[in-house]
């Protein structure tokens, strides 16, 4: 194998882009700023409880989000998703309790010793004036732990260093004006004061972490942002009542209307979608300038790439159409740590109904070269019956099978597909392609090694995506007549028209998987909108409304009857994605 290292892209940057981005940062900090004044202002003049404080807030907010999210409705959540989700709860909560107990004592700003505590999972900082160490150390922690890859500029991070000098001014104004007018005195802190506001801005980071490790990799950020609200919710609600029978010595619920609501509605509710906005912005910004490749989200159904005609929607749908998009595509998914799958025709997938919680790319790599008599180099996602009939054409054999095969030049080298005693591996050459570290590979024809249904590729743990195959094909006379017989045959033995994809099950050593299926009587058999064909009982239609569960539960059926009846195992030829 000859490895070779994709080129990095360095496109340039959108200003448009980061001039909307920054907007958003600033409008969410100003936000912050005012809340935490009311905030403080309402704490220090009411003597309220804290955490029966957070407590009423939170609870109206986490039912909401619930209402308006459903996590238990869409995509399932995974059991790993959803106990980070509760343990970052129980951290949030935590963080609160800590991020109030912090403006309590220590206030919003002090001059030159104090910090500023912003309330947001992603944007928590913690310094004043540069030339004090504390603030200095905070926010490194902060931009250390928040700031994980190329998300955010230096552009970026100067706006919301702008917004928080901007509020420092603001806070020392208000507590000069306050020392003139009220008469309030300068009190001194020292380090263990700062403990608190220090540790809750270290919670702030490790909740956002936590957060984006879960959700940025599956792309369900809402739905699991709920729950970790509902989990702070009800981990704080025995803390209120210990603070409410023990702690506190005031119980009333003296709580002004403006800063619970704009607690509850924007502090918890709105600034989480203002920074969700601001994120998703820039992934789509970055994905959509790789290679000018055009990412859509969210919109694309699966049923509109498969000939079955059968599955939901996808996160992202992109088509790539040279070998350095398909390497740009794969090489972000990569990095953001996004599930993803190459397509051709979809000929041999059955998508699920709830999608694919990832990026779906569709192979466009549609070239086809000469390189000298016989010899064919041809992009993966050339599609395969055309090639058969045009080097058949061209007075070549070995590809006469493929005049009726309706998938990829990449798909059938993969998946070795054949039919009438040919398969694509007897005239593969040499095939090159992409791994997930970013290289591209050429296998030669000494390197490969052909089976029934089988190819080298299927057992690469590092194969991305297969780019391009080269054929060597031998003259021959005969061939066009072969394969008009081939493709006569085909369709009065096939439902050549019908939704299908193609052969379901691999034949068995000595057995016709068709045959098996037919002497179980199975020919007709529907489930749902699903049905074994009644030409050909290896091919199963879509017959109008047909569901993933209507077809898997109609493939386990006829894996259950062969077994029991002639005890054969019939394995499946089409491959399943699921979310």
């Amino acid at each position: 194998m000859t490895p070779n290292q994709i080129p990095e892209n360095q496109g340039p940057s959108n200003p448009a882009f980061f001039s909307r981005l920054q907007a958003m940062h600033i409008f969410g900090n100003l936000m912050r700023i005012l809340l935490v004044y009311s905030l403080y202002h309402y704490l220090s003049q009411s003597r309220a409880s804290v955490e029966l404080f957070i407590f009423s807030c939170l609870a109206p907010s986490s039912i909401l989000l619930l209402h308006f999210q459903k996590p238990w409705k869409g995509m399932p959540l995974s059991n790993t998703q959803v106990a980070l989700s509760v343990i970052n709860g129980g951290i949030t909560a935590l963080y609160f309790i800590l991020w109030g107990k912090g403006l309590n004592s220590c206030g919003p700003f002090r001059l030159n010793y104090r910090v500023v505590f912003e309330l947001n999972k992603r944007t928590s900082y913690h310094f004043t004036f540069a030339e004090r160490k504390w603030n200095v150390v905070a926010f490194i922690l902060y931009s250390l732990t928040n700031y994980k890859s190329k998300a955010y500029c230096s552009r970026a991070i100067l706006a919301e260093y702008s917004v928080a000098i901007l509020g420092v001014l603001s806070a020392d104004l208000y507590e000069i004006q306050t020392e003139k007018f009220v008469g309030v005195e300068e009190e001194v802190f020292g380090v263990k004061d700062m403990i608190v506001p220090v540790m809750a801005g270290i919670l702030s980071a490790l909740t956002t972490m936590i957060a984006r490790r879960v959700s940025l990799k599956n792309q369900l950020k809402s739905r699991l942002h709920a729950i970790t609200i509902a989990s702070a919710t009800c981990l704080l609600f025995p803390v209120a009542l210990w603070d409410m029978a023990i702690g506190s010595t005031s119980v009333e619920f003296s709580f002004s209307a403006w800063v619970f609501s704009s607690f509850s509605i924007f502090g918890i509710i709105l600034i989480f979608y203002v920074d969700s906005l601001a994120e998703e912005s820039f992934i789509h910004s970055n994905i959509s300038n790789q290679n000018k490749l055009q990412f859509i989200r969210e919109e694309k159904l699966l049923s509109k790439l498969s000939t079955w005609g059968i599955g939901g929607p996808c996160k992202y749908f992109v088509q790539v159409f040279d070998q350095h998009q398909l390497a740009s595509a794969i090489r972000y998914c990569n990095e953001e740590g996004m599930k993803y799958i190459v397509i051709g025709k979809g000929s041999n997938c059955l998508f699920d109904d709830l999608g694919f919680d990832g990026c779906v790319i569709l192979n466009r790599i549609e070239f086809l070269e000469r390189i000298e008599p016989g010899l064919y180099k041809v992009g993966s996602g050339y599609p395969f019956n055309r090639l058969g009939v045009q080097s058949v054409k061209e007075g070549f054999t070995g590809l006469e099978f493929a005049g009726g095969i309706p998938g990829t030049v990449g798909g059938a080298a993969y998946m070795n597909a054949g039919a009438n005693g040919q398969e694509t591996g007897d005239v593969v050459e040499c095939v090159e392609m992409i791994t997930k570290e970013g290289e591209y590979r050429v296998m030669e024809r000494s390197e490969l090694s052909f089976g029934y249904r089988i190819s080298p590729f299927q057992g690469m743990k590092d194969l991305a995506a297969i780019t391009c195959v080269t054929f060597r094909l031998k003259c021959s006379n005969s061939a066009r007549k072969m394969q008009q017989e081939y493709l006569k045959r085909r369709k009065l033995t096939q439902p050549v028209g019908e939704r299908n994809a193609g052969s379901v099950f691999r034949n068995p050593p000595g057995f016709s998987a068709a045959q098996l299926i037919d002497r179980a009587e199975l020919k007709g058999f529907k489930v749902g909108g699903a049905m074994i064909s009644n030409k050909h009982a290896n091919f199963f239609q879509n017959c109008g409304g047909a569901t993933s569960k209507d077809m898997l539960e109609l493939i386990g059926l006829a894996k259950e009857k062969v077994r029991e009846q002639f005890g054969v195992e019939l394995k499946q030829e089409i491959l399943y994605i699921h979310p």
